[in-house]
């Protein structure tokens, strides 16, 4: 899914069981806020994100895929903390 540049204005939100398939999710350079779902560590098939230069708030999480994506898949979010220090940082810290 490639949203790129789409100008799109909203919450992250959680993700509809559509986007359990996605391979790859693009929604870098819009106007995205909120922190990112930890739902979104569910998508198992999630190979490529790019949540940057938006205004996301909070942690990034480190389940799942997240695990393993650069962490300039999430840069120019200037609210956005970083990786999730679990059990030590709350997940929505910043929002």
């Amino acid at each position: 899914m490639n949203l790129s540049e789409s100008s799109l204005e909203s919450d992250l939100g959680i993700p509809p069981v559509s986007l359990l398939a996605y391979r790859s999710m693009r929604l870098n350079n819009n106007k995205l806020t909120g922190s990112i779902p930890r739902e979104f560590a569910k998508l198992s098939n999630l190979k490529v994100i790019d949540l940057s230069n938006n205004d996301l708030c909070g942690t990034i999480p480190v389940d799942g895929p997240f695990s393993t994506f650069p962490l300039r898949s999430f840069e120019n979010n200037s609210r956005l903390n970083g990786p999730e220090l679990q059990g030590l940082v709350p997940y929505d810290f910043g929002c």
